[in-house]
């Protein structure tokens, strides 16, 4: 239908895929709206594509008996979660009370985890962040369960991931530097019983860090 009215606006005839008659394919070739038309139809796929993504989040919140409303509030909670209720409640034109008690009702359902300060980590004076894989031998839930234990209690660890694939766990490290990466790696993560393989590589620079999930 997006195609049909698009060929009423520009003149255009429709676009080769949709044809079968080569006289009209080359009639396509010959006009100059074409170009127009095939833009038009892969930005409305795109938009087709953005939609349903949308539509499939807002279907998953109001299953768990959230509306757009719960959306705008996380929206913002996301970005700024000291914003007071009485802004944010601006923000989405809604009473203070309603915001309030939505808030409540998403801490109590888990979908806030918590509220968090973001520190950067240069200025703190953890200078160096690094990736590590690690592979584990036997790989049994048992030595996993271990290695994951000892692992998620170190400091220096700020994430810790299982994966599959050669490796079997990816943690992400920050240390103050490349002496202190060498200490952590040597004193800490080759002498765990269960290590077999060890892979690190150091962020040279981050390109993208974000915490925000996309809710539209």
């Amino acid at each position: 239908l997006d195609v049909y009215r698009c060929n009423r606006l520009t003149g255009a005839v429709l676009p080769p895929a949709l044809l079968s008659q080569s006289h009209l394919r080359k009639k396509i070739n010959q006009n100059p709206c074409y170009n127009k038309l095939s833009f038009f139809i892969r930005a409305n796929a795109w938009q087709n594509i953005y939609d349903k993504q949308k539509n499939t989040m807002i279907d998953h919140l109001q299953k768990f008996g959230f509306d757009e409303l719960d959306r705008a509030i996380l929206e913002e909670l996301q970005f700024n979660g000291r914003i007071s209720v009485a802004d944010l409640a601006r923000k989405i034109f809604l009473s203070q009370p309603a915001v309030h008690n939505r808030i409540k009702r998403l801490e109590r359902a888990g979908v806030i985890e918590q509220y968090v300060a973001l520190l950067n980590h240069e200025i703190v004076g953890y200078d160096l962040m690094c990736f590590v894989q690690i592979s584990i031998q036997p790989h049994t839930s048992e030595q996993i369960g271990k290695v994951e234990a000892l692992i998620t209690g170190m400091p220096e660890v700020l994430e810790c991931y299982r994966l599959t694939g050669d490796y079997h766990l990816l943690i992400k490290v920050v240390v103050h530097n490349s002496k202190a990466l060498d200490r952590f790696l040597a004193q800490k993560m080759t002498v765990l019983e269960g290590i077999e393989r060890i892979q690190s590589s150091v962020v040279m620079k981050v390109l993208k860090a974000e915490t925000a999930l996309a809710l539209k």
